[in-house]
């Protein structure tokens, strides 16, 4: 069975998609957590994560996947997580919005 992650990475204050930011989906396990797998978004925001049961299934026979998203910025800095607020169970398909505050998403040596 493959699973997707997908949506759109868009800026807080003018709902505008953000290119070139890098999405990972990590599967939380108690005792190592798993990359899912990583995309970059597209010159609207947009991403899309595929995977199948085999990369998140353990010892213990997951059914279904609990993971987190993680937004790197083109520094390869976390800029965004909901590792504190982790997808448990989730389905064959989810969709995110994620909305990024303008003054998290600029690198070094950006104005």
């Amino acid at each position: 069975m493959a699973f997707k992650i997908y949506g759109k990475v868009i800026e807080e204050e003018t709902e505008k998609g953000i290119p070139n930011l890098k999405v990972r989906a990590i599967d939380r396990d108690l005792i190592f957590d798993d990359i899912l797998g990583s995309v970059t978004t597209d010159e609207d925001g947009n991403f899309e994560i595929k995977y199948d049961k085999e990369d998140f299934q353990e010892l213990f026979l997951d059914r279904s996947p609990d993971y987190y998203l993680e937004v790197k910025n083109k520094d390869g800095e976390v800029i965004y997580t909901t590792k504190t607020k982790v997808v448990y169970d989730a389905t064959e398909s989810e969709e995110f919005v994620v909305r990024i505050p303008k003054s998290l998403i600029k690198g070094k040596g950006e104005d």
